[in-house]
């Protein structure tokens, strides 16, 4: 609150600086270090992946257990999503159920292009058709981990169907990076889950980047 909103520092300037200065610690036992590692871990799965868990509780000025056991059940309950999709779920997962204008479409090819998400260039007209589930061939996957990035910093912020992963398998956008076949649900799950354990490549530090670009993007057209 101090940093970000009193002081206008970018929140994902706030986030970096916020990680990285809290690394080390004095204790020398495994057990101490393990349970920082978990702790840092967290805060790193909600700064990055959950942002808006951030902006609705961090505000509140009266910080007890309980208000921290809500936040981290939120946490817990989205990044434990079952992988096997209940009949009432399937009927929702049909498309994205987004409205993008093209300057949004633009700037996530440049997202998907500059951090090398799939194989080989994409044009927007592609990502339209992507996003539309209208693919002529579906692309190829170059990182399991960074397209559930992506897509999840997407739903977060609600500009994206919850059930991503699940749109992504049932209109088989995207083939598997190594092995053949298409990529599932629960492909995306497990990188998903590898993401919120371990954030620190500088690609990844860039799709938070490019996703904070398209919040501003939306932004700006709402207001308008």
């Amino acid at each position: 609150m101090a940093e970000v909103v009193n002081q206008n520092k970018r929140y994902l300037r706030f986030a970096e600086d916020f990680i990285n200065s809290h690394k080390f610690h004095d204790a020398k036992d495994a057990r101490s270090k393990n349970e920082h590692e978990k702790n840092l871990g967290i805060i790193k799965a909600l700064l990055f992946g959950n942002r808006k868990i951030v902006e609705k509780y961090f505000p509140l000025k009266n910080q007890d257990d309980k208000s921290i056991s809500a936040i981290l059940d939120v946490l817990d309950n989205d990044s434990n999503e079952p992988a096997v999709i209940i009949n009432k779920e399937q009927k929702k997962a049909i498309d994205f159920q987004c409205n993008f204008d093209y300057k949004v479409y633009e700037k996530i090819t440049e997202c998907f292009n500059d951090c090398h998400l799939f194989i080989g260039n994409l044009t927007t007209d592609v990502v339209k058709d992507f996003f539309s589930c209208n693919l002529q061939n579906p692309i190829k996957s170059n990182n399991n981990r960074w397209i559930s990035l992506f897509f999840s910093g997407l739903a977060q912020s609600n500009y994206i169907t919850p059930y991503w992963k699940k749109v992504i398998e049932r209109n088989r956008l995207v083939l598997r990076p190594m092995k053949s076949g298409y990529i599932t649900a629960n492909d995306l799950y497990s990188s998903l889950s590898q993401t919120n354990k371990k954030i620190s490549s500088s690609i990844e530090f860039k799709i938070f980047n490019y996703l904070d670009q398209i919040r501003e993007i939306i932004r700006a057209s709402e207001i308008q």
